[in-house]
């Protein structure tokens, strides 16, 4: 047999370095919680459960995800990619709707 009962009961203790909950992570990310509690961002994130609720990432998972993720800008303006609003649609009386 492999040995007693009492010895295989025993946790192997791993130095993780820092773990983060859904909270912390969520505001690194700048997202929702329940954007990082999906399952697709729990599997990028590589997220690990404890207990029976618990979900936790690694800190070095997340800093991973956001080096891969981070679009950078460079110096010169010419490559900086310039975001215009939605603008309205004109409303139109195609329908007489706001004849007087």
């Amino acid at each position: 047999m492999s040995g007693s009962p009492a010895r295989q009961n025993q946790l192997k203790v791993v130095n993780v370095g820092e773990v983060l909950t859904v909270k912390q992570v969520a505001k690194l990310l700048g997202c929702s919680e329940s954007l990082v509690r999906r399952s697709d961002m729990k599997v990028l994130l590589k997220a690990f459960v404890v207990g029976k609720r618990g979900i936790r990432f690694h800190r070095d998972h997340v800093d991973a995800y956001l080096t891969r993720n981070t679009v950078r800008t460079s110096d010169k303006s010419d490559d900086v990619l310039v975001v215009r609003k939605r603008q309205r649609k004109n409303l139109t009386d195609k329908h007489k709707l706001w004849q007087r």
